[in-house]
Parts: structure tokens; C-alpha cells; sequence
């Protein structure tokens, strides 16, 4: 039994016509096509199942002997289909390059799940649904059954100036996106049709300034814009096991908007380094988190109300310099919740609390040789503490992971051009630390609300870092 699969066609046709010395036009058609599943363990009791808030038993299916359960996969089988076409047509005129034109993109998602028994084996006769687990009335046994259709439309101007012997660089770019959902529900008892509609106006501005042939600095000032993620956000969901409702479909599916500003500088030569401060303010931030939905793990988004980002982040790298060359990254960030969030008919006292999956402290380490026959990398990542709730009550410590290679390469063996052989050592010296957060949650412990209610905790679950590893690659051109 193959736990997940994923297949993916695109097909795209750039062109670019040049009507004269001033007008240039770009047409990019593009199509994507996606299909595949997702496969999760679970049980079913045959006679007390449900299918949305209605009795689905006797389910068409055998128990297992001595337990009276249903050993059974859940699928979440899913198919999109994505078309669109970008059109601009720019004006060069000297030292001005004027762009204008539109986005339109067509989003078709469909996500049925589907419950397969297993067999004595443990596998199943087939993992797309194809030959599901069906209710007493002949229909196929699902937690969920939407479908999702989004249409994007966008309109952009871009005007760039150069001046001061190209050494001075203006930029100034203005979007307005629109953003259409329909997400119908075909499961009995939930909310058929939702949806929502945005308009986002997204100005941006940039600048820099050549120093020297090697040194520039620079300043940007950008907007963002990010509609929820996740079908599952606008769905209601039922529990297969008792018909009970466990989630309403969300009623504040209001999108992101971010403005960030940046300052910064940077050097070319042997060595290049790259330093910058930056701001960023949130409203209605975005927070994707997974779920566990009758044995199946979903993707949803949660409101996490105003954000506050601030910090500075450095590279620096040096050329190859007696075949080595080193490499360094740091960033420092401190981000903050700026607002109270909402929980039930209260609010969780979150306001100032630090952001969840946002390390105060992260960096890596880098240092490369390469002779043209003797090669190898090491790098070194740390990433500070990380919390996985909006109170703050719980975080995972931070860790840090090496991963080493190296590897010898000839010029030619007969066909064969530049064969090598490969030696890849990850994860030197640890194994399993918490890596990431998997679901948040807005408080671990149970806690007092604004007005005084007693909210209840929830615990947020983890990813696991992966062990060591190591893999030996040949490989060659010809």
C-alpha cells in the first residue's frame, strides 16, 4: 500500500513579441493538472457509523474477527485543474520602462474522502476510491465531499526609472486583485454553498543606489495579500463515529494584509554580503495548522488577528578562495501578537505574546571545497525555541542539525563525462528533536479569558526531525 501519491501535469506557452523598439508583448497561457491521495489508518464500527449527521450502518463491510470493527484506510482523494494566462505590454522609452497588463487564473478542486477495508495483509484493493466502503443505502462512506471553484483577476502597472548613469534605480508597482471562492459541502446535515469574495490594492515602491560598482543600498516598501488556506476552512465537519458536529464552517474568512518596509545593504566581490532591518505589520494573519478529521489529516487556516514583525537578518559569502569557500546567515526577528484573540463567547489574553513559529534566533553555517576532482560541503543550522500556541504556554526548545557530504569527480571515462561518486552524511550528532510545529493551538493549558470564562487547553502536536542518514550516490553525464 503506497501511503500517499501525487501526480502533476503542466503545460505553459511563453511568448514574447516585440511590436517595435518601444512596445514589447508578453502572453503566458499556462495549465496544471493535479491528482492524488492521501492515506491514513482508522477503525469503523459497522452498525454504528454516520454519514454527516445521519446513520450510515450497516456498513457494507466485514469486521475483523474479535473486535466488531471495520480496519479500514481513510483516502483523501483530490483532483485541480488550474488555467490561466498573464498578459503585460511594457513601453521602453531611455531611461523609463513602463509595464501594464492583468492576470486571469481559473481554479477547479474537488476532495471527496473515501474509507477502503484492508485486507489480511493490511493493504487495500485500491487507494483512490475506487472500491470504497458504502453505507446501508449504497452511497460511498465519506467524512467530507466539496468542491471548490476560485476565480483571480488582476490588474498591475509597473513604472521603473533609472537615473544618475544608471547608478540610481526607482521602482513603483500597483496590483488590485480579486479573488472569488465558491465551496459547495455535499455532505447530509452541512452547510451546502460558501464562500467569500476579496479585493486587495497592493502598492509597492523600491529603491537603490550603486555606491560603487560593488556596493549598493537599497530600500523597499511592499504590501501583501493572503486569502485563507485550506477547503477545509469553509467546510462543516462531522464526526464519523457519533454524527456529532466537530467544526462549523469558519465564519471570519477575512484575508491577510501585510505592509512591510526594508532597508538594507550589499557588496559584490570576494566576498559579498547582504545585511538588512526590516518591518512588517499583519492584520488578520493567516495561520495554517492541520487537523485530524476521522482518521484523516486536513489543512485549515485560523485567524491570528494583528501580527507585529521586527528584526535584521546578514549574509555573508567569499568566493572560492584556495577551492574554499565559507558561508554565514543569521537572522533575528521579534514578532509579536498585537491584539487579544477571540475563543468561544472570550478572549484569550494574547496581546503582546510572542508569535507562534517564529524563532527569535536562526542561522546556519556553511563551508564548501571543490577542486574540480575533490569536493565536499558541510553546513550547521540552528533554530532558537519556537512556540506552538498563542498563549505561549508551550514551545519546543530549539535544536540544531549538521549535514556533511563529499564526494571525488573525474573529467571523463570513455562516454561518460564528469562521473562522480558521492558520500551524503545528514543529520550528524541528533535524532529525534521536535523540528516544527504541526497543529497549533491557542492555549496548551487551561486558562483564564478576558471576561473571566474558563477556557480549556489543547495540546499542539509536533513534527519529529528525522534520524541519521547515509547515502552514497553515483552518478554521470554523457
Amino acid at each position: 500500500m503506497q501511503e500517499n501519491a501525487r501526480a502533476q501535469t503542466l503545460l505553459t506557452a511563453p511568448l514574447e513579441f516585440r511590436l517595435n523598439r518601444h512596445f514589447h508583448l508578453s502572453l503566458t497561457p499556462y495549465f496544471i493538472y493535479v491528482s492524488g491521495y492521501d492515506g491514513f489508518g482508522t477503525t469503523l464500527d459497522p452498525q454504528h457509523s454516520y454519514q454527516g449527521n445521519q446513520p450510515a450502518g450497516p456498513l457494507q463491510a466485514s469486521a475483523a474477527p474479535g473486535t466488531g470493527l471495520i480496519t479500514a484506510v481513510a483516502t483523501d482523494t483530490f483532483k485541480q485543474t488550474h488555467s490561466g494566462i498573464t498578459a503585460s505590454l511594457r513601453w521602453d522609452a531611455g531611461r523609463n520602462s513602463l509595464t501594464g497588463g492583468a492576470w486571469y487564473s481559473y481554479y477547479d478542486y474537488s476532495d471527496p474522502s473515501r474509507y477502503a477495508a484492508v485486507n489480511a495483509d493490511g493493504g487495500v484493493s485500491n487507494m483512490r476510491g475506487s472500491y470504497p466502503i458504502l453505507t446501508a443505502s449504497g452511497d460511498p462512506l465519506t467524512s467530507y465531499n466539496s468542491h471548490l471553484v476560485q476565480q483571480v483577476n488582476a490588474l498591475f502597472v509597473q513604472d521603473r526609472f533609472r537615473a544618475l548613469s544608471n547608478r540610481l534605480t526607482l521602482s513603483a508597482t500597483f496590483r488590485a486583485i480579486m479573488v472569488t471562492r465558491t465551496v459547495s459541502n455535499q455532505l447530509a446535515g452541512a452547510r451546502y454553498r460558501n464562500g467569500a469574495s476579496y479585493f486587495s490594492p497592493q502598492p509597492q515602491l523600491s529603491a537603490s543606489y550603486d555606491l560603487t560598482p560593488h556596493d549598493q543600498i537599497f530600500l523597499n516598501g511592499t504590501t501583501g495579500f493572503r486569502a485563507p488556506s485550506g477547503i477545509s476552512s469553509y467546510n462543516d465537519r462531522f464526526s464519523v463515529a457519533t454524527g456529532a458536529q466537530t467544526r462549523s464552517a469558519t465564519s471570519d474568512t477575512r484575508p491577510e494584509y501585510s505592509i512591510g518596509e526594508e532597508v538594507g545593504y550589499r557588496h559584490t566581490g570576494q566576498i559579498n554580503v547582504s545585511a538588512a532591518l526590516f518591518n512588517y505589520n499583519f492584520t488578520n494573519r493567516q495561520i495554517s495548522t492541520t487537523s485530524n478529521l476521522n482518521g484523516a489529516l486536513v489543512t485549515e487556516s485560523l485567524n491570528g488577528g494583528g501580527q507585529t514583525a521586527r528584526g535584521a537578518q546578514i549574509e555573508v559569502g567569499l568566493k572560492p578562495w584556495h577551492h574554499f569557500s565559507p558561508y554565514l546567515s543569521g537572522q533575528y526577528i521579534h514578532a509579536t501578537i498585537d491584539n487579544n484573540l477571540k475563543s468561544g463567547m472570550d478572549y484569550l489574553p494574547t496581546r503582546g505574546k510572542k508569535a507562534i513559529r517564529t524563532p527569535d534566533f536562526s542561522g546556519s553555517l556553511g563551508l564548501s571545497y571543490d577542486d574540480t576532482h575533490l569536493f565536499g560541503q558541510f553546513t550547521l543550522s540552528y533554530v532558537g525555541p519556537t512556540y506552538s500556541t498563542f498563549m505561549n504556554d508551550e514551545r519546543i526548545p530549539g535544536f540544531m542539525t549538521a549535514n556533511l557530504s563529499m564526494g571525488y569527480r573525474l573529467r571523463q571515462v570513455g562516454f561518460a563525462r564528469s562521473p562522480q561518486i558521492q558520500l551524503n552524511l545528514i543529520n550528524l550528532g541528533q535524532s529525534g528533536y521536535l523540528s516544527g510545529v504541526n497543529s497549533v493551538s491557542a492555549n496548551a493549558r487551561t486558562t483564564q479569558g478576558v471576561y473571566g470564562t474558563t477556557i480549556a487547553g489543547k495540546a499542539p502536536t509536533y513534527f519529529v526531525g528525522g534520524g541519521f542518514a547515509g547515502v552514497v550516490s553515483v552518478s554521470t553525464g554523457f
